[in-house]
């Protein structure tokens, strides 16, 4: 799922959160999900940001996803006639409105693709000329701007975001209720914070047993007295440079509070994670050491996810980390039995997360016991209007509302207005107040007419989520769908049009001179997740040399016969790549999105994997196999010493030398970026070219390679520049 917020300022030096507040502030009024009234009210109200160019104007409302329009209506023009239905109750109100229908998905297997979400925007004060009904747009496309509520001069949109009964589902992993801490979460999704539960009586140690010892002889410093939720942040390549390849350690109690404020961080972990996934391997002996791609998994997920492909044999290999306790830290060891894994993915009830399906009526008023719980400051069972409004404008309240995600029908449809608003002529209890008598009964019912959507599809869809937590935890998943990845390519010579593409991406592609396996896309997805190749700027890497080195995503062989590797031709070349006998030259060609060439790195990869590629034709897996042909170029990516190219001085010698950085993994380099837009291109340059020369030496094809970065890059990231002359490939 790609998505990003409706309204996108520079994003500056600001951390991602610090930028999700300034690009989704919201408005003192407007509250997810209920009114001080207790009325449902099933977005918020965000105040538009001001120009990035132009202090004196707001930003423009975009599309959060890729979408097609189901609903449009112009706003209608401003009136100054005292009863005009938009002056209702105390102002002018716009009714400009736009509702995207959004497809996409978040992981692998039914329950995790072809999921359907809308997002509302409503009062814009004005709508783009080109924008019409039933048009499908690119995520980032400007709508229009927004515009009043109730007379605000500040201006502002409601904005939400809602699905139906088989996608709330698919989104949270289940349909009501808590995550069953007593079996491991979905692994069709994974995504964010990784959790581990370990249960009350789990042994505490002061020092990290040796890596294959699974019960020490050591005594144990504490033994946990209640279940605890270990989570585990990786950095993912966001944060300050020098940080962004580190671990973050938390320990949860069963209601979401940390037993200690101060969270661990474990520097470097992310770069660190195949050598210790490999030492960890090494530390069993050679008859019976665990794969160290298994084990990578073990550290990346707290379990093996990929079970069709990696298995870690022994089952018990221990995962010791440090964790906090209350009162101290030690080493737990988080593959123990009895534990079980999460991650946000399974939207955890210890991270704040509830399910509110308890409302059965059929009004517009909140009964839910969970929200008026929340409401009720005293605890008395009442809540006055003071009360209530109190409570909606404390920060707390409002964080822990966020995380509820709420099914009651919407509150803009037109055809049951008498239903959901005939309580407001009558008071219901000491603590409710009649808001209208029957004039202003027959003045509201003007009013919600005038803003109302005759959209039956998006009406059934009566799951409401804060929608700025929302676009928050899913921009974690970087799961793309085949429209979303295919989008990554630039649109020019050479690339197959749209269609053909996501066609090739799912079903594979063959010719004499090319080989595309079936279920690319989602090989593709996978070794991103596992190797943490995530965020835009790894991902654009990424794809920047995987685009260019399988010719646009269409051949994962190379071109050339292998012949010249060989020691028949250039025994030099042969014996650099590990080809020692004859015909290993086109029998261990380059094979994979990034290609491993030389029956070296095939011997290394299969080494990792715990399996032999080098024999009975396995070799040929690289190119048939789609999970194993981008896990390849997955494991070049982490296991890769990265160097440095110097100038040499010496005009008789070669132009350059290469001096090994004494780091490990392409990341790294990708994490050094410091550009801030693709406008600044001299530093895009530059970065590409730091990648490149880790994935080929001589820096081949390095503008392509960077038209490929920049056309990702845009696609992925939320940048609203596009780099000069390069076009996405569209399906519009």
């Amino acid at each position: 799922m790609l998505i990003s917020p409706p309204f996108l300022p520079d994003r500056q030096n600001h951390t991602e959160e610090q930028w999700l507040n300034a690009a989704m502030a919201s408005a003192p009024e407007g509250v997810f999900p209920v009114s001080r009234h207790f009325v449902w009210h099933g977005g918020v109200h965000l105040l538009a940001p001001m120009g990035n160019a132009n202090a004196n104007s707001s930003l423009p409302v975009r599309a959060i996803a890729d979408g097609t329009i189901v609903f449009l209506r112009r706003p209608t023009p401003r009136s100054e006639l005292p009863d005009h239905p938009q002056r209702y109750p105390n102002g002018w109100t716009d009714n400009g409105t736009i509702v995207l229908r959004h497809q996409t998905d978040i992981g692998e297997g039914s329950q995790a693709t072809d999921i359907t979400f809308y997002s509302v925007y409503q009062h814009l004060g004005a709508i783009e000329p080109g924008i019409n009904q039933g048009q499908r747009l690119a995520r980032k496309t400007v709508l229009g701007t927004a515009g009043q509520i109730d007379g605000q001069t500040e201006r502002r949109i409601h904005f939400e975001i809602v699905c139906d009964d088989e996608n709330q589902r698919k989104l949270m992993g289940r349909s009501t209720g808590e995550v069953n801490v007593a079996l491991n979460g979905r692994s069709d999704a994974v995504f964010g914070d990784i959790y581990v539960r370990i249960p009350a009586g789990t042994a505490v140690y002061a020092e990290q047993p040796p890596h294959n010892v699974t019960a020490p002889t050591a005594p144990a410093v504490h033994t946990t007295t209640e279940d605890y939720y270990v989570g585990i942040r990786y950095a993912g390549g966001l944060g300050t440079i020098g940080h962004r390849g580190d671990a973050y350690v938390t320990t949860y109690r069963r209601d979401g509070a940390a037993v200690d404020a101060r969270t661990l961080e474990e520097p470097d972990a992310e770069y660190d994670m195949y050598g210790r996934a490999t030492s960890i391997s090494r530390a069993y002996p050679a008859s019976g050491r665990p794969a160290p791609s298994a084990v990578y998994e073990l550290l990346r997920f707290g379990r093996v996810i990929h079970s069709a492909y990696e298995t870690l044999t022994p089952t018990d290999v221990p995962h010791w980390r440090k964790v906090r306790y209350p009162g101290g830290e030690g080493w737990v060891n988080l593959n123990a039995q009895g534990t079980t894994k999460f991650s946000d993915a399974d939207f955890p009830q210890w991270r704040g997360w509830r399910v509110v399906d308890d409302d059965t009526n059929t009004d517009s008023r909140c009964e839910s016991r969970l929200i008026r719980m929340e409401l009720d400051s005293n605890g008395d069972g009442e809540t006055s209007l003071a009360e209530r409004g109190a409570r909606l404008a404390d920060a707390e309240t409002r964080r822990r509302l966020s995380k509820t995600v709420c099914r009651f029908p919407s509150e803009w449809n037109p055809a049951t207005f008498d239903v959901r608003w005939a309580w407001t002529t009558a008071r219901a209890n000491p603590n409710e107040e009649a808001i209208a008598d029957e004039s202003g009964f027959k003045d509201l019912r003007r009013y919600v007419n005038a803003l109302s959507i005759d959209c039956p599809e998006f009406l059934a869809a009566e799951w409401h989520w804060e929608p700025k937590e929302f676009i928050r935890h899913f921009r974690r998943c970087m799961w793309l769908s085949t429209a979303e990845m295919v989008q990554c390519l630039p649109n020019g010579a050479g690339v197959p049009r749209f269609q053909a593409m996501t066609e090739r991406l799912t079903r594979g592609h063959e010719t004499a001179q090319q080989i595309l396996p079936p279920g690319m896309a989602v090989a593709l997805n996978t070794t991103r997740r596992k190797y943490l190749i995530h965020n835009d700027r790894r991902s654009a890497h990424f794809f920047g040399q995987v685009c260019l080195e399988t010719d646009h995503l269409q051949t994962v062989r190379e071109y050339a016969s292998g012949n010249a590797y060989d020691m028949a031709v250039d025994p030099a070349k042969a014996r650099e790549l590990g080809n020692t006998q004859p015909g290993d030259g086109p029998r261990f060609k380059g094979r994979g999105v990034i290609q491993l060439t030389g029956k070296g790195l095939y011997q290394q990869y299969g080494t990792y994997r715990g399996m032999d590629f080098t024999t009975s034709g396995r070799h040929l897996l690289l190119q048939s196999d789609a999970y194993v042909s981008c896990d390849a170029a997955g494991f070049y990516w982490i296991a890769e010493r990265t160097r440095d190219r110097i100038a040499n001085t010496n005009p008789g010698g070669r132009r350059y030398r290469w001096v090994l950085d004494g780091h490990v993994g392409i990341n790294r380099r990708a994490d050094a970026s410091r550009f801030i837009t693709l406008a600044n291109a001299a530093e895009v340059d530059a970065d590409v070219l730091s990648v490149t020369l880790q994935v080929n030496r001589a820096a081949l094809h390095i503008d392509e390679r960077r038209t490929f970065f920049r056309a990702a890059y845009y696609q992925l990231s939320d940048d609203t520049i596009r780099a000069a002359n390069i076009e996405n490939l569209r399906p519009i």
